[in-house]
């Protein structure tokens, strides 16, 4: 199931991530800076959304409730 969100909408981490997820710093980018993780239990504000790629799961930047800004996929998040 595709899920879809919006710019400015709140969402929380897929509760299958129990150790939270870790932000990247680009839509493309493999690999996540330190100090970049998240907690599952925060909420997230969706930033950005590329649809350009990967439209099956798309790229999706947040700002989390700590202050950490990155970029995950759609899969990894859940409406609130």
């Amino acid at each position: 199931m595709r899920l879809s969100f919006e710019i400015g909408e709140i969402v929380g981490i897929d509760p299958g991530y129990n150790a939270g997820i870790w932000l990247r710093s680009s839509p493309s980018s493999n690999i996540s800076s330190e100090g970049s993780n998240v907690p599952n239990h925060g909420l997230l504000l969706v930033v950005e959304i590329d649809t350009t790629q990967f439209l099956k799961d798309p790229p999706v930047k947040v700002l989390s409730n700590r202050g950490v800004v990155g970029w995950t996929f759609s899969s990894r998040l859940k409406k609130v």
